[in-house]
């Protein structure tokens, strides 16, 4: 059941973002939009993984604990944002590698912005090169 709804899911999702590109005139937008969720999930899914690796090993001390049933990661509607990184209880290990994880994500989109502009500077000059 569970895998699909994750597929209908998905096919809305898809559905959603190739309607928003053909009404959006700057998709640039739409692309920034797209990294910041992209991004913040693969930080949630990592922060997520080392606590499933930390839970195996040994946990660290946790920071804090958020009491009560409502912001449990384990129910709804906290388990929803549990994919992104969401925790009622961080170990120190979780507050570690959240802000590393965010500072290697961020790091690598501006080495491909660099990268890419360069390329499209390059390009442009030998194409008016090209012309003369």
């Amino acid at each position: 059941m569970s895998g699909i709804v994750g597929l209908l899911i998905g096919l809305f999702c898809g559905a959603l973002i190739y309607a928003i590109s053909m009404v959006l005139k700057d998709k640039w937008r739409l692309c920034i939009f797209l990294v910041i969720i992209t991004g913040w999930l693969s930080m949630g899914l990592f922060t997520g993984g080392c606590h499933e690796i930390e839970e195996v090993t040994g946990e660290t001390p946790y920071a804090w604990k958020i009491e009560g049933d409502f912001w449990s990661k384990k129910k709804f509607p906290m388990a929803l944002v549990k994919p992104f990184g969401y925790t009622n209880s961080p170990t120190i290990l979780w507050l570690v590698c959240l802000p590393v994880w965010a500072i290697i994500v961020v790091a690598l989109h501006i080495i491909k912005y660099q990268k890419v502009k360069k390329n499209n500077e390059k390009e442009a000059a030998e194409i008016v090169a090209a012309k003369v």
